[in-house]
């Protein structure tokens, strides 16, 4: 049997005091601040993170519809015969092509910048929207010979009876959580007149 025998039986009892009593002012305000900061940067990155999810979300919805906008341009466009007219101020922006189809003998897109949209106009049809949200929207009209030595540049032409191919360009945005968030900066393509002399 082993008897253990302490010579200051007050330092146990200080000892066992230290043990049980809570904790300071200064340690309770550290801590506090540490949790704090913890959960700050949790919000933020919780903010973060949910930015950047809507963003993701946000450019495949616009994609999709740029995608959607072209496709049906395209289709259309590649079976006119030839642009008819074009015209350009700060209220609308549109071009009119001519067609081979008796029953639509005209196709037309306009691009109102006060509504942000694209319309599509045939003769004998009710409009059609093409494009919402749409900030830019401008064309270009190319002759559709290359340059020589330089196969993807073509020259522009001001006359539209010597156009035979048509470039778009346009931007889009739409407000996410409070803010403008852009699908990319510029979407479109050059598009050729296939039925045209």
């Amino acid at each position: 049997m082993k008897l253990s025998c302490n010579p200051n039986p007050r330092a146990n009892s200080q000892h066992a005091w230290r043990k049980s009593r809570g904790l300071t002012l200064v340690e309770t305000a550290v801590a506090a601040g540490v949790g704090s900061l913890i959960l700050v940067i949790i919000g933020y990155l919780s903010l973060y993170a949910m930015r950047s999810f809507a963003s993701v979300g946000n450019y495949g919805i616009l994609n999709a519809r740029n995608r959607i906008a072209l496709d049906r341009m395209s289709r259309d466009i590649r079976q006119a015969e030839k642009v008819q007219f074009c015209f350009s101020d700060s209220t609308v922006k549109w071009i009119k092509f001519s067609t081979l189809d008796p029953e639509v003998p005209y196709l037309k897109y306009l691009w109102y910048p006060d509504e942000r949209k694209v319309i599509c106009e045939r003769d004998n049809q009710p409009e059609q929207i093409i494009l919402t949200d749409c900030d830019e929207w401008d064309f270009t009209l190319y002759q559709d010979v290359p340059v020589r030595n330089s196969p993807n540049t073509f020259r522009v032409v001001t006359n539209v009876s010597n156009c035979r191919m048509v470039e778009f360009k346009w931007t889009v945005s739409r407000s996410v959580m409070g803010k403008e968030w852009n699908s990319e900066t510029v979407q479109g393509a050059r598009i050729a007149l296939r039925n045209g002399r």
